[in-house]
């Protein structure tokens, strides 16, 4: 059996609505969620938008995560599998912890 990883989930301007693929892993991974990055929703708690998925902080950077954290998930698909630059900071930040 494989050792619980600790996730941080980039979801930014998406979560929950638009965030399939962190919620999935939210619901279905046996890795804890520390904290959902959104800064659309940055100050709530993944319970003040979803009850079908276990609670965490969110979150408006990694930087705000004050936690330690195994790996950071990209929770989000856009389309055509582009890169936002805006997720910069915060995969710049997660490779640097």
């Amino acid at each position: 059996m494989s050792e619980q990883r600790r996730l941080a989930i980039l979801a930014h301007e998406k979560f929950p609505d638009r965030a399939k693929t962190a919620l999935g892993v939210m619901r279905y991974s046996d890795d804890e969620t520390v904290a959902v990055i959104d800064r659309d929703t940055a100050g709530s708690r993944v319970r003040d938008h979803t009850d079908t998925v276990p609670d965490a902080p969110i979150v408006g950077s990694f930087t705000e995560i004050d936690e330690d954290v195994d790996a950071l998930l990209i929770g989000i698909a856009p389309i055509g599998g582009g890169f936002d630059e805006s997720w910069r900071p915060d995969v710049r930040a997660a490779l640097e912890a």
